[in-house]
C-alpha cells in the first residue's frame, strides 16, 4: 500500500525526502451479499504533484493504491477524480463496485468477506491483510510520519470485535503513518452480526395468523353467544 517509483531513483528518492505529505485515505462498505464498493482518495503535497504533473505516463510511472483497480474481472469503475489544490497539492481519487469484495485487492494485499447463518444470525467477518514491504531511502529521510494512512471500514449490522483504531459514525477507522504500514503490514479484522430477516419474516407470519384466529374466533363468539 505504498507509492512504488520505477525510473529515475536517486532523483525521485531526493524529491520523496523533501516532500511533506503523501497520504492515502480509503474507504471500504461492505454489503449483505459479500459485495461492496471501495473508494481511494490519494494526497500529494505541491513538489510531488508537480513531479506527477510533469511526468508523461504518470499512470504507469506510479504505481498508486487503488490505481487501474477496474482492470480485475468483476471490478467496475464508479467514479474517478483529479483535482489540483489552491496551495499546489493534487488530489486522486477512485471508487469501484464490486459483487464480491475479495477483488478488492489491489495485489499488495488480501481481503476476505466471510458471510455466515448460524441460527437466527447473520454474521459477517471482514478480514484484509496489507502485507509488509522493505522500506526505502525515501521513507527513512522523510521520516516515519510524513506520510498517513487510514482506512474506514462499513460493516452491515451491529459490530460486535474489530482490532481499529477508534470508531466515527459507526465507521471503524484505522489510522496509522503510512511508512509503519509499509514497514510492518497491518491486520484489519472486524466482525458484526444482524438477526436473520427469514426469522423474522417467519414471526411476523406466525404473528399475524395468530393474530388473525384470535380475532375471527373473538368476533365468532360475539355473533354466536
Amino acid at each position: 500500500m505504498k507509492l512504488r517509483l520505477k525510473l529515475y531513483p536517486a532523483a525521485l528518492l531526493l524529491a520523496l525526502a523533501c516532500c511533506g505529505c503523501f497520504s492515502v485515505d480509503i474507504q471500504t462498505a461492505v454489503n449483505r451479499r459479500g459485495g461492496g464498493t471501495r473508494a481511494f482518495e490519494i494526497v500529494m503535497d505541491p513538489m510531488m504533484a508537480g513531479l506527477y504533473n510533469k511526468t508523461p505516463g504518470s499512470d504507469k510511472f506510479f504505481k498508486i493504491p487503488g490505481q487501474g483497480l477496474q482492470a480485475k474481472p468483476g471490478v467496475s469503475l464508479t467514479g474517478s477524480g483529479k483535482t489540483e489544490m489552491d496551495d499546489g497539492s493534487l488530489k486522486l481519487s477512485w471508487s469501484y463496485r464490486t459483487g464480491r469484495a475479495e477483488l478488492l485487492s489491489d495485489g499488495n494485499d488480501s481481503v476476505k468477506i466471510y458471510v455466515t447463518k448460524p441460527g437466527i444470525w447473520v454474521c459477517y467477518e471482514y478480514r484484509e491483510n496489507i502485507l509488509a514491504s522493505q522500506t526505502d531511502s525515501a521513507d527513512k529521510l522523510a521520516g516515519p510520519n510524513a506520510y498517513r494512512f487510514r482506512h474506514k471500514l462499513a460493516m452491515p449490522g451491529q459490530i460486535i470485535s474489530h482490532n481499529s483504531d477508534s470508531v466515527q459514525s459507526g465507521c471503524l477507522v484505522w489510522n496509522r503513518p503510512l511508512g509503519q504500514v509499509t514497514a510492518e503490514g497491518l491486520i484489519i479484522e472486524a466482525r458484526s452480526r444482524e438477526l436473520n430477516p427469514w426469522y423474522l419474516l417467519l414471526a411476523a407470519i406466525v404473528l399475524g395468523t395468530g393474530g388473525g384466529y384470535f380475532y375471527w374466533y373473538r368476533v365468532r363468539s360475539i355473533n354466536n353467544p
